[in-house]
C-alpha cells in the first residue's frame, strides 16, 4: 500500500496554530481560546460583534488580560507582527488604519476561576474611509497567576493563546496570486519516492484561501496518486504580498512494471469574487536501482565479450 506523507512547511498560521491551540504551562498555567480563527467580510462604515471565550483549564484561579497585535505576511508566509511606530512614520498611513484600532474589548485584567471560562463581548467598528482589502490581527490573551496578583510581585504574562481576525473590507478589492514553483527534487528517481514543492504567492490587497490537488499519472497515463491541498482547513490562508509553501512525498510502489516517465498536475483554485484557476505540469523519471544493477550488469557483460572477440581476432586472424 501507498504511504502518503504530507508535510506542511512553515506556510501561514503554521506558527499561529499552536500559539492558540495549546495553552502555556509555565508556572502550572494553562489557557485556551476559542474562536482560533474569525472571518468578516464588511463594507466601510459597518459594525461586527461577536465574542471571544478564554478557558482557564488549568488547577488555579488566573487572571488575564488582552492584547492586540496587527499582523501582515512575510517572507515564505511566516506571519510579521507590525509595530505600530513603524506606522507613525509613514506619510500616507496612520495607527487608524490597523485592524487593532477598530476593535473594542475588555483591555482590563479579568479573573476566572480554576477549570472556567470567560466570554468577551467583541465589536469591530470599521471607519468609513477605510480602504478596501483584508486586515489581520491577532486577538491574544495573557494571563498571571492568582498566586503572583495576591503578592504584588513581578510576574511575566503568558503570551500563548490567540485567536486570529481576517477582516476583509469590501470594495475594489483585488484576487491576484500567481505560482512561484511547483517542481521536484529531481528529474530522475530509482524508486517511487518523490518530493514535490508548491509556492504560491498573493500580489492582491486580500487575503486567499486557495484549495485544489496534485494528480500523478504514470507511462500508461492511469492516475497512481492524488494529493489534496488546502482542503478540510480553516488555516490555509495566504495574506496580501506573502507566500505560501507546500510539501508533499509520495511513497508509491515499487516494481519494475511501473517504471517510465510519470507525469504530476497542479490545479489551484482562489477567489471569493470570481474563481481563478493555476493549473501547471512537472514530469519526471523513475527507473528502479535494480533495473539499472541488470542494465550495468548486461553493459559490462558485453564489453567483457566485445573485448575477448577482438584480442581472439588479433591472436588468430591478423
Amino acid at each position: 500500500m501507498k504511504k502518503l506523507k504530507i508535510l506542511l512547511f512553515f506556510s501561514l498560521f503554521i506558527i499561529t496554530v499552536p500559539f492558540s491551540v495549546f495553552a502555556e504551562r509555565e508556572k502550572g498555567i494553562s489557557l485556551a481560546i476559542s474562536p482560533l480563527l474569525t472571518r468578516i467580510n464588511v463594507a466601510p462604515g459597518d459594525s461586527w460583534s461577536g465574542f471571544v471565550e478564554v478557558f482557564n483549564s488549568s488547577e488555579k484561579d488566573l487572571h488575564f488580560t488582552i492584547i492586540l497585535k496587527d499582523f501582515r505576511g512575510g517572507e515564505e508566509g511566516r506571519v510579521e507582527f507590525i509595530d505600530t511606530r513603524e506606522i507613525e512614520k509613514s506619510i500616507d498611513k496612520g495607527k487608524e488604519f490597523l485592524l487593532s484600532q477598530w476593535i473594542n474589548i475588555n483591555r482590563d485584567l479579568i479573573f476566572i476561576p480554576a477549570k472556567e471560562s470567560k466570554a468577551l463581548p467583541v465589536e469591530i467598528n470599521i471607519p468609513k474611509h477605510a480602504g478596501p482589502g483584508g486586515k489581520y490581527a491577532i486577538i491574544s490573551a495573557a494571563a498571571i497567576a492568582e498566586e503572583d496578583i495576591s503578592s504584588g510581585t513581578s510576574v511575566m504574562v503568558s503570551p500563548s493563546v490567540g485567536s486570529l481576525v481576517l477582516l476583509n473590507v469590501r470594495g475594489d478589492v483585488i484576487e491576484e496570486a500567481f505560482l512561484r514553483e511547483f517542481s521536484t527534487k529531481r528529474t530522475l528517481y530509482t524508486k517511487p519516492e518523490v518530493s514535490f514543492d508548491v509556492r504560491l504567492r498573493n500580489e492582491g490587497n486580500t487575503h486567499i484561501h486557495p484549495r485544489g490537488n496534485i494528480t500523478i499519472y504514470n507511462q500508461w497515463d492511469r492516475v497512481v496518486e492524488n494529493f489534496l491541498i488546502n482542503h478540510n482547513t480553516e488555516f490555509g490562508n495566504v495574506l496580501p504580498q506573502s507566500e505560501r509553501r507546500w510539501n508533499f512525498v509520495w511513497d508509491g510502489k515499487e516494481s519494475l512494471f511501473e517504471m517510465g516517465r510519470y507525469k504530476a498536475s497542479l490545479t489551484l483554485v482562489y477567489g471569493e469574487e470570481v474563481n481563478r484557476t493555476i493549473t501547471q505540469d512537472v514530469y519526471f523519471w523513475i527507473i528502479p536501482l535494480d533495473f539499472f544493477l541488470m542494465l550495468l550488469g548486461i553493459v559490462l557483460f558485453l564489453l567483457v565479450i566485445v573485448t575477448i572477440a577482438e584480442r581472439f581476432k588479433q591472436k588468430y586472424m591478423d
